[in-house]
């Protein structure tokens, strides 16, 4: 393995389960055993080492989002979704949605909000696509595809939030418990 990816594998670590402000360069270096020349050389800064870290991890969830969107049963997708948060999350592998963890910790940055809100925007389209390609199931009655894939994504960001403040894995199951009040078209807000 190449500096770049001994840099970037440190940091995807690093900045996830620390935090992209309370870690600095030359933690990041140390970890990846590289020296600062060689960050340099393919990142111009941090920040675009957290771009680089941020693109990574959201194409995790991408994968993801692509490999639940296989089945035809929303009640389904959402309950395989939740199943691999869960399972994640008992090996101390899943700390919250890395776009919005890395949000917060970067607001005052143009480039990062853009990047962000495309990732997440992304994310939305994929869940779009797929409620249309079901959009016969009887569950989606009256159900825009649009509108529902934006409620899944924010039922998805709030309960992984809370999740993450609390590590109480209700909040997870939160996440098909809301889902399947969003279908039913009532609200729900039982913790």
């Amino acid at each position: 393995m190449g500096p770049r990816e001994r840099i970037l594998d440190a940091a995807t670590e690093l900045f996830y389960r620390e935090g992209y402000d309370a870690t600095g360069i030359n933690r990041v270096l140390e970890k990846a055993g590289a020296h600062k020349q060689s960050l340099y050389q393919h990142f111009q800064s941090k920040e675009s080492l957290g771009l680089a870290y941020i693109r990574e991890r959201s194409q995790e969830v991408s994968d993801l989002i692509a490999l639940v969107t296989r089945k035809d049963d929303p009640l389904e997708m959402v309950d395989a979704w939740v199943r691999v948060l869960k399972r994640e999350a008992r090996k101390e592998r899943f700390l919250g949605c890395p776009v919005v963890n890395m949000a917060a910790q970067t607001l005052q940055s143009p480039d990062m909000r853009e990047e962000l809100g495309a990732i997440l925007q992304g994310w939305i389209d994929a869940i779009e696509e797929y409620f249309r390609r079901i959009s016969g199931n009887p569950l989606l009655a009256n159900q825009k595809p649009g509108d529902l894939a934006r409620r899944l994504i924010v039922i998805y960001e709030g309960n992984t939030q809370m999740f993450l403040v609390t590590r109480d894995r209700k909040w997870l199951d939160g996440i098909a418990r809301d889902f399947r009040a969003c279908l039913k078209g009532s609200a729900s807000i039982d913790s």
